[in-house]
């Protein structure tokens, strides 16, 4: 579960990040977090629609946790994403193995939905 909770802490760290850019000339429903997240979550229904819900979900809750509060979210978004990378590290160091992403960049990118479809199965959700 360790590996599920780094992986998605990351990309809800990256839409966090994402959010704290500035939107520049673009309209409001275009801002950095959809002109990524859509693309992404394209590619997960590709793959498989509860993927795609899962990955919705976690989304729309990143995006729930990136409304404006007292303080900047940049630097807490930017911490956690080093700490979480970090732990990343630490764990394959522990496990042994090498990141499957040292080999092939993809792996990187459908990590998310690759680790959603292991929860799935410990759950005994069919998808």
């Amino acid at each position: 579960m360790s590996l599920f909770t780094s992986w998605q802490c990351i990309y809800l760290c990256c839409l966090a990040l994402l959010w704290s850019l500035p939107r520049g000339p673009r309209p409001a429903p275009l801002d950095w977090v959809m002109l990524v997240a859509i693309p992404v979550l394209l590619c997960c229904l590709r793959l498989l629609l509860p993927l795609f819900l899962g990955m919705t979900l976690l989304t729309a809750l990143g995006l729930w946790l990136c409304q404006p509060g007292p303080a900047p979210l940049w630097p807490w978004a930017l911490g956690g994403f080093v700490l979480c990378w970090l732990a990343q590290f630490v764990g394959h160091r522990l496990e042994g193995k090498h990141p499957a992403f040292f080999t092939d960049l993809q792996y990187l990118l459908i990590g998310p939905a690759w680790l959603l479809a292991s929860l799935y199965r410990r759950l005994h959700l069919r998808y």
